[in-house]
């Protein structure tokens, strides 16, 4: 999920696209690993997709946390990207579980947008 839209809006063609710093999160059985990237989105017929970088990682993301609404899966990043991510605490973990999101945010949406907030604040060139 955006953390903070730098821009949204249509192109010429009347496609979606939307930018800025983005909540990604990963999963490793139940336990929540995050980070904050720059992504674009651009639609793609019904779905919103772009991609993200960590630690030179190129991966793919969708929906609201990077796979399409849910965790994306930790195992599939390098030792190098892992390494770059910020585990969850314990209670929003259970928050985001019990969020009863489908393909979107459920109510997990604000203590998420908080804690990210606080856990990667912007950096200003």
């Amino acid at each position: 999920m955006f953390i903070h839209m730098q821009a949204a809006g249509y192109d010429r063609d009347g496609q979606q696209f939307s930018r800025g710093r983005f909540l990604l999160v990963f999963s490793r059985g139940h336990e929540l690993y995050a980070a904050v990237r720059h992504v674009s989105l651009h639609q793609f017929g019904h779905f919103m997709m772009g991609f993200a970088r960590i630690a030179g990682q190129r991966i793919t993301v969708s929906g609201a946390y990077g796979n399409d609404g849910l965790p994306d899966d930790y195992d599939k990043l390098t030792p190098q990207a892992q390494s770059k991510l910020t585990p969850l605490p314990a209670d929003l973990t259970e928050i985001f579980w019990k969020g009863d999101g489908h393909n979107s945010t459920g109510n997990e949406r604000e203590p998420m947008l908080k804690w990210a907030l606080q856990t990667f604040p912007e950096v200003t060139k």
